[in-house]
């Protein structure tokens, strides 16, 4: 039994140090990767990039929880403890349905590999509207923990004084009562079971307050023509059989002309053509599943037609 002890605090004090050099190997990537050059940044790592720092915050936070829950299997590991503070991230780039797109694929993933984990999403617009909701939002996250909290539209908090001067109302105490909040939770002895991620398009316009709130950042790029035609793949391809009029020269062709359109705005095209295809769910009867009868009739000619209606995000 000392052996399995021992043997339980060596693998947990590995697991520990490899969650520290994960996190120092994270910031570095950020560090040598962060910017508006394309080059250095892609979709998936961009994505990975996240993934990665939510897995190394989420795990370890479940582990510590299971320790409490059997104390037996504590003993003498206080040292291995990570001290760590509130988690801030903001995810930015240029098409806001690219970044929606992007943070909810990467939630997707952690929800299947870390359970228990409450995740909120919430819209600028939604909170503005509601004079208790932040305040709401905050102590379920408090209560129900380890949790995620994705704000979205998060630039409405312009930058310009002149305009922050004019704002009335809900909008300028929802300004007062977010800063004031995330200001308490770094005090909190608690906070780190909370990651908050803030979302924009417009990042030249966010507060210089609410800028500084967020300590890391993640910049998202549109796809590549490469990922835009694996995800034509993905959405298609596999549905294939033998009436598809669509090869892979013909997706390939059709994620080179869709340059500045993200996946959401692909997904889109796809749902229009679904909608409004004779051949399979016409009249609405798609309700924005792609559907194996649709995507039997699917052509080039229509993809392109479509793509004249929706124009990118």
């Amino acid at each position: 039994m000392e052996n399995i002890e021992k043997n339980d605090g060596q693998q947990q004090d590995t697991k520990s140090n490899s969650f520290v050099e994960q996190e120092a190997q994270y910031r570095q990537m950020i560090l040598n990767n962060y910017g508006d050059n394309d080059n250095k940044i892609t979709y998936k790592s961009s994505r990975k990039l996240l993934e990665s720092f939510l897995k190394i915050c989420l795990k370890q936070q479940l582990r510590e929880r299971c320790q409490n829950i059997h104390p037996n299997n504590n003993n003498n590991n206080n040292h291995n403890k990570i001290a760590r503070e509130l988690q801030t991230i903001l995810v930015h780039g240029e098409s806001r349905s690219s970044i929606i797109h992007f943070v909810n694929d990467a939630l997707n993933r952690i929800a299947h590999c870390c359970t228990h984990i409450m995740i909120i999403h919430i819209s600028m617009d939604r909170l503005i509207e509601s004079r208790h909701s932040l305040e709401n939002i905050f102590k379920v996250a408090n209560k129900m923990h380890p949790s995620i909290i994705c704000i979205e539209d998060i630039d409405r908090f312009m930058m310009n004084d002149t305009q922050q001067s004019k704002l009335k109302g809900n909008f300028k105490r929802l300004f007062n009562q977010f800063i004031d909040f995330i200001n308490n939770l770094k005090q909190n002895n608690n906070n780190e079971d909370i990651i908050i991620i803030g979302q924009t398009n417009l990042l030249n316009n966010l507060h210089a307050k609410i800028l500084k709130l967020f300590r890391k950042h993640i910049y998202v790029p549109e796809p590549t023509i490469d990922e835009r035609y694996r995800f034509l793949l993905n959405e298609i391809s596999e549905q294939y059989n033998d009436h598809c009029l669509l090869n892979e020269q013909d997706i390939r062709y059709f994620s080179e002309i869709t340059k500045n359109y993200s996946f959401a705005d692909l997904r889109t095209i796809i749902e229009h053509v679904c909608i409004n295809n004779d051949n399979g769910g016409g009249g609405g009867d798609c309700d924005f599943n792609i559907d194996q009868s649709s995507i039997n009739g699917l052509t080039l000619e229509m993809l392109m037609r479509s793509k004249q209606k929706i124009p990118p995000s």
